[in-house]
């Protein structure tokens, strides 16, 4: 299973690429599970351009909003490092970090469609 989410494991090689770049183990655990799902889906992507059906799919990514809570699995200062968006708050909670997700994000886009 492929996930972005706890608990947090990453297969050694994708974790390994960002603890050579000097990533705290938290962080480089947390990038290289992206990391990995980054990689799953570009294999359903080439899969399904292969099948021929790329072009009549929708796919659908969702979130459940915000970074998670202080639940110890990264340092605060890691935490602070993963809030790219600089919004205020965390899951869970009412201020814009619980509520939007980088993705939602103009300057942080990564949606595309072809017309």
């Amino acid at each position: 299973m492929v996930t972005c989410h706890e608990p947090l494991d990453a297969p050694a090689s994708a974790k390994q690429f960002y603890l050579d770049q000097g990533l705290p183990e938290g962080l480089a655990t947390l990038y290289g599970m992206i990391h990995h799902f980054d990689r799953e889906v570009g294999r359903l992507l080439t899969g399904m351009r292969k099948l021929g059906v790329l072009d009549n799919t929708i796919i659908l990514f969702m979130s459940d909003n915000g970074p998670a809570v202080n639940n110890r699995a990264l340092t605060d200062a890691e935490r602070k490092t993963r809030n790219i968006n600089g919004f205020k708050g965390w899951k869970g909670n009412l201020w814009e970090n619980g509520l939007r997700y980088s993705i939602s994000d103009p300057d942080h886009s990564i949606l595309f469609w072809k017309l």
